[in-house]
């Protein structure tokens, strides 16, 4: 009886015993195993590491989803093939939500020395919208700066140490102006960017020195017309020392269309007064079509010769790209417009068009004096001989 118990007692120690497969182990075969699993496996790369330490994701692409840990906390893609140089391969480190992926130069020979890229997961580039002052990072490829939002201008600011390359882009949202700084560096030679007009937006890329400006889209490449300056459109003709010509009769419409090629805030017209009288004259502006009146300024007597300054009636006219035609009326026959010159503060920004888009609206306008009124459309244009429009910046605000 006691001689059983002991052999029972023995039995249920051997069934205790572990196998260390480190040190019990020779030669072993695991291929008659049913399966083998001998990394850890999940979507994620965790956070810490040991040197040493496998890891296989199965969402990575296809033939890069072993990671092996080369040092503490940084994995490294365990990828070979026959088209890809040699070298210590791409190591990943930050965080898991922002990691920072160093590229080898040598599996990617294009690139510098400066080849780390950072994102957020997937590492797309990063678009944010900014309504107060805001200085950008390395992270940020692209900041809409909603002026719109804010009600006022907004500043925004470059990183402080970008690398050689670095490429980012800025859009103004709203109808204020957006200042972009370079925090250090110059901006194609300037210590700042003005990005004036609603939806213009400039793309820049840093050369080793300073910002350079690679592309500039909303305004085909014109310069950016700030609302605060006065724009001054002035008809003219190429005959009689660039005079309009005179009206055929009281209340004719002469109108001349326009290109556009950037939006901008109107503050007033200027244009020159060649006869000294009493009469009024009124300037409009109506649409692509020349059917619909958009705006006019308050008729005005001269009163003497030079240069005069009309305001709309209902304030500053806000003006997308596009194509426009401008008008003049008078109450009289007598009054022409000069074209304004430099001595007059005025100096030339979008010369004219030529063609069959000017003459006489086949609408009159109504009234005199101070009533005088645009028809509320064009109501067809005659043709009235070789005239047309120059656009012009007054230089003074």
């Amino acid at each position: 009886m006691k001689t059983l118990l002991i052999f029972l007692v023995a039995g249920l120690c051997r069934a205790q015993t572990l196998v260390d497969l480190r040190t019990q182990t020779k030669d072993v075969d695991f291929s008659g195993a049913i399966s083998t699993r001998p990394v850890k496996v999940g979507n994620t790369l965790p956070v810490t590491c040991a040197t040493g330490e496998l890891f296989f994701n199965p969402s990575a692409p296809a033939g890069s989803n072993l990671y092996g840990c080369t040092s503490t906390n940084i994995w490294s893609v365990e990828v070979t093939g026959a088209n890809i140089a040699p070298g210590t391969g791409t190591t990943i480190g930050g965080t898991v939500t922002q990691p920072v992926v160093n590229v080898d130069p040598t599996v990617v020979p294009f690139l510098g020395a400066n080849n780390v890229f950072s994102g957020f997961n997937n590492m797309s580039q990063q678009i944010i919208t900014k309504a107060v002052a805001y200085t950008a990072t390395t992270a940020d490829f692209g900041i809409l700066c909603d002026t719109a939002t804010a009600g006022g201008p907004v500043t925004l600011t470059l990183p402080p140490l970008p690398t050689t390359g670095l490429v980012q882009w800025f859009k103004n949202l709203g109808s204020s102006t957006c200042t972009v700084n370079g925090n250090g560096h110059n901006i194609d030679g300037s210590v700042t960017l003005s990005i004036a007009n609603q939806n213009d937006a400039y793309l820049v890329q840093f050369d080793g020195a300073q910002w350079r400006i690679a592309a500039k889209a909303g305004g085909g490449g014109a310069p950016s017309l700030s609302a605060g300056g006065l724009w001054a459109p002035v008809s003219w003709s190429n005959t009689a020392l660039a005079q309009t010509m005179a009206f055929a009769s009281n209340n004719k419409v002469h109108v001349w269309k326009f290109a556009l090629p950037t939006s901008i805030a109107l503050n007033k017209l200027g244009w020159d007064a060649v006869v000294s009288d009493s009469t009024f004259v009124s300037f409009g502006i109506y649409d692509s079509t020349c059917s619909t009146l958009l705006a006019h300024t308050t008729p005005q007597s001269p009163g003497s010769t030079g240069a005069v300054l009309a305001t709309f009636v209902s304030g500053p006219v806000a003006l997308n790209a596009g194509t426009y035609y401008l008008a003049v009326t008078s109450d009289g026959t007598t009054q022409k417009s000069l074209a304004a010159t430099n001595s007059s503060g005025v100096v030339p920004l979008i010369m004219n068009l030529f063609g069959n888009n000017q003459g006489t609206a086949g609408s009159a306008s109504t009234g005199s004096g101070a009533s005088l009124a645009f028809p509320s459309g064009c109501g067809g244009i005659t043709n009235s001989g070789n005239d047309g429009l120059a656009w012009y910046v007054l230089l003074a605000n």
